[in-house]
């Protein structure tokens, strides 16, 4: 007989021989019985719900709800020795079933009754599995070695005795796993702790659709935890798979993430993408994208995309696109969600005004980082009044542009006057528009060049990036104000 749980009520749970499973109450008087096909040797678990989980003789898995009733049985396979169930099943933090088998593996049941995943080992697993606060699985085998098994069902380790397991694994506080042996020893199996992440690159450049693969490894080399997670800042700009590799998908910058698998250390890679090629077109030599040296129609004919069919600023991106505005990139699509640098808004909104000065030569401070396809937009709206430049005397042409940025430089170009005092606008964030880019805001909102249709919540969120989206419907709305 095994050993007998009890659960919050205090009834007991004991399987037996004569293929049952009881519920005694704490008073010693049956509660039910539940009746299996074959002998109950092991013992049951209990859920956070109350169901009572138990592997019987013949390959059989059983969830039985608190009263007594069959909520769910699993057949294990059968292989070896018929699929027959030695080892007690164990439930992880998020309700998945752990169980051996005499097929020679470990199965992992959902909560709901199908399999999640079976990992095989060399021998009959007849030991209990055991699960640590990490979510790793601990299991040992006839053939004599004890496996650490991750929740995806995947092996993260093993480690070989000389003797068959067939007791159970116990976790310590530490994270060290002890195990008997039938070679008559007691193994302790410690962690060589994560110290550290090298990274090969601290910064990235690519270009939108290039891809490039970074190298992180953990410190020290043997590690019990050696596996790494990739994440991205922002997926519109740089995407990055599970093995480092990272694509651009839009024009900014990115912080590409390498976390230890114990997410205890971490190093980043500054990913920034240029944009589509055609975006980065110099100006035309008269400052109008119409090759009959007129200003630009809002009336010209739209532009089909791939991926703007619905999007709710899909008409102006067309008329965007139309007018040489902006530009679809070689696949087909515009990619709206992505995001849009000072330097790319700076060369879009010049190409949608009449021919202007040609701009003197920049002063910013770092002038040398504005890419030879924006310098002659950057000089012609610095000259136009559109571009100031920041108080450290910097243009910072890589960095994203805000909603607050965009929207000043747009009311800028429209030539429409700002009252220096406004009114309170009425975004539901007014309090958080900077005092510099109220009269903007306020002189946007008033012309429709900001539609509280197209915000999120009523908020005007000045500090969140601009997409190219928004980029491309407020220049398109500030033409229609300004003819």
């Amino acid at each position: 007989m095994a050993n007998p749980p009890i659960d919050s009520n205090g009834t007991i749970y004991v399987g037996s021989r004569d293929k049952k499973l009881y519920a005694i109450n704490p008073n010693g008087t049956k509660k039910w019985e539940f009746t299996t096909i074959d002998e109950v040797k092991t013992s049951p678990a209990i859920g956070t719900d109350g169901t009572v989980y138990i592997a019987s003789g013949a390959e059989r898995l059983y969830a039985i709800k608190p009263n007594g009733m069959k909520k769910w049985e699993y057949p294990l396979d059968k292989k070896l020795y018929g699929g027959t169930a030695y080892s007690s099943p164990t439930i992880g933090s998020d309700g998945t079933i752990y169980v051996g088998s005499g097929d020679s593996g470990i199965y992992a049941i959902k909560p709901d009754g199908t399999k999640k995943w079976k990992f095989d080992t060399g021998g009959i697993v007849v030991t209990t599995p055991a699960v640590g606060a990490d979510g790793i699985i601990y299991v040992g085998s006839a053939d004599m070695k004890l496996y650490a098994i991750k929740s995806n069902g995947t092996k993260k380790w093993e480690f070989r005795t000389n003797g068959q397991i067939v007791a159970a694994s116990a976790v310590g506080p530490d994270g060290a796993v002890y195990i008997g042996s039938g070679d008559n020893k007691l193994y302790a199996i410690g962690m060589v702790h994560v110290n550290g992440v090298n990274l090969n690159k601290p910064a990235l450049k690519l270009d939108a659709g290039k891809s490039e693969t970074l190298q992180a490894t953990i410190v020290p080399g043997n590690a019990s935890y050696q596996e790494i997670t990739w994440s991205s800042s922002d997926d519109r700009i740089a995407k990055v798979d599970v093995t480092g590799k990272v694509t651009g998908i839009g024009p900014g910058t990115a912080m590409i993430t390498a976390t230890s698998e114990d997410g205890g250390y971490y190093k980043q890679c500054a990913v920034t993408v240029s944009a589509a090629i055609d975006d980065k077109s110099p100006a035309p030599e008269n400052n109008s994208p119409d090759p009959a040296n007129k200003p630009p129609s809002p009336q010209m004919e739209a532009v089909s995309l791939t991926d703007t069919a619905g999007h709710k600023l899909g008409s102006e991106i067309s008329k965007a696109v139309a007018l040489g505005i902006v530009f679809g990139y070689p696949d087909g699509t515009f990619r709206p969600e992505g995001n849009v640098t000072r330097a790319e808004f700076a060369s879009m909104i010049v190409r949608g005004l009449p021919p202007g000065e040609e701009g003197k030569p920049l002063v910013f401070k770092d002038k040398d980082k504005v890419g030879a396809w924006a310098v002659k937009a950057v000089q012609q709206a610095v000259a136009l009044g559109i571009i100031q430049g920041y108080e450290d005397g910097t243009f910072r042409p890589d960095a994203n542009i805000t909603h607050a940025e965009m929207i000043v430089m747009v009311i800028r170009a429209s030539g429409l006057s700002m009252a220096s005092n406004v009114p309170n606008t009425s975004f539901s964030d007014d309090a958080d528009i900077p005092k510099w880019a109220k009269p903007a805001v306020s002189k946007a909102e008033d012309t429709g060049i900001i539609r509280h249709g197209d915000i999120r919540d009523g908020k005007f969120a000045p500090q969140t990036m601009s997409t190219r989206a928004e980029a491309a419907s407020a220049i398109v709305r500030m033409l229609e104000v300004r003819n």
